[in-house]
């Protein structure tokens, strides 16, 4: 009889959404700390922390992640110059690819929402905790 696995499996989706929040995170913390003295100069950085620095630019990327998801899962990016020879398909079967494209393209906007999202919180959480 096959053994049965009760362990913490992550979805494919999931997978992508951890190895992308873990990248952007240490990408942000290598940038604030090796940074931090050139990014003072600027106004907006201007007498701020390490910290304060990091939960910034959470923020700013959790922001824009979040726009841009919400834009390509509500559809208006998906008008496009279709090519030639799917101008020549049948009715149903454009319809059907139609279909199919604008699912593959919620799901990735939902995705870019989630992260943002994500990004979003820790920004608040680690100006809450560490400021």
């Amino acid at each position: 009889m096959a053994k049965k696995e009760n362990g913490f499996k992550l979805s494919r989706i999931n997978k992508k959404i951890v190895l992308a929040l873990l990248f952007l995170f240490f990408f942000n913390i290598f940038f604030a700390v090796f940074s931090f003295s050139f990014l003072q100069d600027f106004w907006f950085f201007a007498s701020k922390s390490i910290a304060y620095i990091l939960s910034d630019l959470l923020f700013f990327e959790g922001a824009i992640l979040f726009a841009v998801g919400a834009f390509v899962a509500s559809g208006l990016s998906i008008f496009k110059i279709e090519k030639a020879s799917s101008l020549y398909a049948s009715p149903e079967g454009h319809a059907e690819y139609l279909r199919e494209s604008r699912k593959k393209q919620f799901k990735f906007g939902t995705v870019l929402i989630a992260i943002g999202a994500i990004l979003i919180g820790s920004s608040i959480a680690i100006g809450t905790l560490l400021i």
